[in-house]
């Protein structure tokens, strides 16, 4: 099976996005940043986090979607709430975590993960947001994946980054109240 087949099977979500040329670049983020990654184990056992191995980053970024999703089409029942491009936050969700596939490796023992050597160089988001652009996708997802972070210094222009950051948050903290680490809504 090829890559892009299997980026497809680990996130269904992406035959939602009715641009082709966009999913198809989003498939293509995912398998550059899988290439380039240091993963011994099979892709769906990579972490959300590694202090919190227990939910996968597939998981996870698969629960900020749908969250995402949820958010959006709730809002879109309020007449004065801004509209949403669901294409999008499709993409922006799918590809916010795409970096920690850069950010962590396994742990030289081999029973765990650690950070890489290049999340000493690159905040979260703005590694995810390098890739998106050597994909092209369009500068609004660039956008939302680099500053869906509380490392980033700029705040999401438009509002699919606002749905993303909450989605993402909120799915984080449901694994951290979960394994009992610190949760990110204390910061």
């Amino acid at each position: 099976m090829t890559d892009d087949k299997i980026i497809r099977q680990l996130f269904p979500e992406i035959s939602e996005i009715r641009d082709k040329i966009l999913a198809d670049r989003v498939v293509a983020t995912w398998v550059r940043a899988w290439g380039r990654a240091e993963i011994r184990n099979p892709l769906i056992e990579f972490p959300f986090f590694h202090q919190a191995p227990s939910e996968s980053l597939i998981g996870h970024v698969r629960k900020v979607t749908r969250f995402a999703l949820a958010l959006a089409r709730s809002l879109s029942e309020d007449k004065n709430a801004p509209s949403c491009d669901q294409d999008i936050l499709l993409a922006a969700c799918l590809l916010h975590d795409v970096d920690k596939l850069l950010l962590y490796k396994p742990s030289e023992d081999g029973t765990g993960w650690e950070p890489s050597p290049i999340s000493h160089k690159f905040a979260h988001g703005l590694l995810g947001a390098m890739l998106c652009n050597e994909e092209g996708l369009p500068e609004i997802v660039v956008h939302l994946v680099a500053t869906h972070s509380l490392d980033s210094p700029l705040a999401p222009e438009p509002y699919e980054g606002v749905i993303l950051h909450y989605a993402d948050y909120f799915a984080a903290d449901t694994t951290l109240w979960q394994t009992g680490l610190p949760l990110l809504l204390k910061h």
